[in-house]
């Protein structure tokens, strides 16, 4: 009787999770000896950035060679659609289209406005209904 844990897939997926959690604690890559109680955090913020910037690397160039290699082409798949990318005795690999969004094309808007109604008009309407956006906060680890 076969198991999930049976797949050997799993097994590598368990040891590749447990290999990734290790980085930033051990084999010359734990924190350095210091005598701030905060360089705990930082170097966790260190290790943590440098795996996303390097997993994110990988991701994008493992998909670009997965997809050439499959000859799939993401622009023909329909809204909503789902289909298989890649599949082998070990893994599938499935993408599925997700729904465009709509997004306001503000110079668009503003210059049908100002036809209809004026320059004037339309820029003190546009500024009535701005909603100011929360400014977004970036992190950069400097050595």
């Amino acid at each position: 009787m076969s198991t999930v844990n049976d797949n050997p897939i799993t097994h590598v997926r368990s040891l590749a999770s447990k290999a990734f959690a290790r980085i930033g604690t051990s084999n010359g890559t734990a924190p350095l000896k210091s005598k701030s109680n905060t360089y705990g955090s930082a170097h966790e913020f260190f290790i943590a950035s440098l795996l996303k910037t390097q997993a994110t690397k990988r991701y994008d160039q493992a998909k670009k060679v997965m997809l050439l290699e499959n000859g799939f082409d993401p622009d023909k798949l329909d809204v909503g659609m789902s289909t298989e990318v890649s599949s082998n005795e070990h893994l599938t690999i499935a993408a599925k289209k997700a729904t465009p969004r709509k997004m306001l094309n503000q110079t668009k808007l503003i210059n049908k406005l100002s036809r209809s109604m004026g320059a004037k008009e339309a820029a003190d309407l546009i500024a009535e209904c701005t909603d100011e956006a929360k400014g977004a906060v970036s992190y950069e680890v400097i050595l």
